[in-house]
C-alpha cells in the first residue's frame, strides 16, 4: 500500500514538473527562427504558439489527475483553461492582423484585451495546481527549483510584453505571499515562481 502511494505521488510530482517546464519554456517560442517556409503568412512557430496553451492544459489535467481531485477544481478548471486559451487565440489572431494591417482595433485585441483573459487563465491555472501543492510536503529538487524559477520568468516576461505590468506585479506579490505561508509544503514553489516574476519585473522597471 505505502508503495503504491508512493509510485501515485512520484507520478504527480513528474506531471506537474512537466507542465511548470511546458509552460515556462514554451511561451518562449517566439524567440526561435520562424524559418522561410511560410502558409498563408503564418510560420511554424507561429502553428506551434497556437497549440502551446492546449499542451500546457494537458499536462496539467494530467496532474490534477494524479492529484485526484474533486469536481469543484474541475469546473474550475475548466473555466481557467477556456480563458487562458481563448485569450491566447484571440492575442495571436490580432497580433497576425496587426501585423499585415496595424490598426488601433488590432492593438486592442492583441496587446490589451487578448493578454488580459490570457494571463487570467493562467493565473487561474496556477491556482488550481497550487492548491494540491499545498497538500504535499515540500522538495528541494533542483529541477524542480529551475523550473519554478522558469515559470516565474515566463509570466513577468509575458507579462511586460503584454501591457499587464501593474497586475502581473500584484498576481506575483500573491504568488510570493502564499508560498511564504506554505513554505513547508510542496506550494512553496509557487512562491519562488513568484519572486522570480518580481526581480524580472522589478528589474525591468528599473532599467527602464
Amino acid at each position: 500500500m505505502a508503495g503504491e502511494q508512493a509510485a501515485k505521488e512520484g507520478e504527480y510530482r513528474r506531471r506537474l514538473l512537466a507542465t511548470g517546464a511546458a509552460y515556462g519554456l514554451g511561451h518562449h517560442l517566439g524567440v526561435l527562427p520562424p524559418g522561410d517556409a511560410r502558409w498563408r503568412g503564418s510560420s511554424w512557430v507561429d502553428w506551434a504558439d497556437l497549440l502551446l496553451p492546449y499542451a500546457v492544459l494537458g499536462l496539467a489535467a494530467g496532474t490534477l489527475l494524479a492529484a485526484g481531485v474533486g469536481r469543484r477544481t474541475w469546473i474550475g478548471f475548466g473555466v481557467a483553461g477556456l480563458l487562458y486559451t481563448q485569450g491566447h487565440g484571440i492575442h495571436l489572431a490580432a497580433n497576425s492582423i496587426g501585423n499585415a494591417q496595424p490598426s488601433a482595433a488590432a492593438f486592442l485585441w492583441d496587446e490589451l484585451a487578448g493578454h488580459a483573459i490570457w494571463y487570467a487563465g493562467a493565473a487561474m491555472v496556477v491556482a488550481t495546481l497550487a492548491a494540491t501543492m499545498a497538500e504535499r510536503a515540500a522538495t528541494r529538487n533542483p529541477a524542480a527549483i529551475a523550473v519554478a524559477i522558469a515559470v516565474g520568468a515566463t509570466w513577468a516576461t509575458n507579462a511586460l510584453g503584454g501591457h499587464f505590468l501593474i497586475p502581473g506585479t500584484v498576481l506575483s506579490g500573491a504568488a510570493a505571499g502564499y508560498g511564504a505561508a506554505q513554505r513547508h509544503t510542496l506550494a512553496w514553489l509557487v512562491g519562488l515562481a513568484g519572486l522570480s516574476a518580481l526581480v524580472v519585473l522589478g528589474g525591468a522597471v528599473l532599467g527602464g
